[in-house]
């Protein structure tokens, strides 16, 4: 897989490694995605009965990010299938970036998102095989227009985290250091 070596990949498998439970991993993914990529905000939605709705389960913030309306607003929230991001998502199963989230027509609480300073936002499905299990959502102050290049990096944090939740997930070791990175390693240390 390409994308293993990205610092990002590298640090959510690091979590999947070490974490004891389903909502443990999923709120050490959000923040390890939103720590390593600038996220500010990042919610875990899925269905929490057959009722045609996801509801966000697990919601992060970042140290520096100073809003709470939106992410209050977004625990309490339940979202229809094709409503908002993470309904858009639940239904297409397909990655969706949005570079300014006021001025998104199907965004539902984008007054709170302009109150606490939130601009872009990208949603990428949690799956296991073809079966969506949930959505992330992350959610930052800047205007960032899509980058073509983080999707593939975002479906592999889907499908890392989509076999855990399935417990499918079989953790892969470590991988070694080179021997050049540990002697460069030892010096630091002297």
């Amino acid at each position: 897989m390409p994308y293993e070596s990205l610092p990002v990949v590298r640090s959510v498998r690091q979590v999947l490694r070490t974490a004891s439970s389903r909502d443990e991993a999923i709120t050490r993914v959000l923040e390890a995605v939103g720590d390593s990529m600038g996220w500010l905000v990042g919610a875990y939605w899925a269905p929490e009965a057959d009722d045609g709705t996801v509801a966000a389960q697990c919601v992060w913030a970042a140290r520096i990010h100073k809003g709470t309306v939106f992410a209050t607003e977004t625990r309490q929230m339940r979202l229809a299938y094709g409503e908002g991001l993470p309904g858009q998502v639940w239904t297409t199963g397909e990655t969706l970036w949005i570079e300014d989230v006021g001025q998104d027509s199907n965004f539902p609480h984008h007054a709170a998102a302009r109150t606490d300073g939130l601009h872009a936002a990208v949603a990428f499905p949690v799956r296991h095989g073809e079966q969506v299990l949930g959505v992330l959502e992350f959610f930052t102050d800047l205007l960032r227009a899509p980058v073509q290049t983080l999707l593939p990096v975002f479906d592999q944090i889907g499908g890392d985290l989509g076999a855990f939740v399935a417990g499918a997930w079989t953790p892969e070791p470590e991988p070694e250091e080179a021997p050049e990175d540990r002697a460069e390693a030892g010096d630091a240390r002297r």
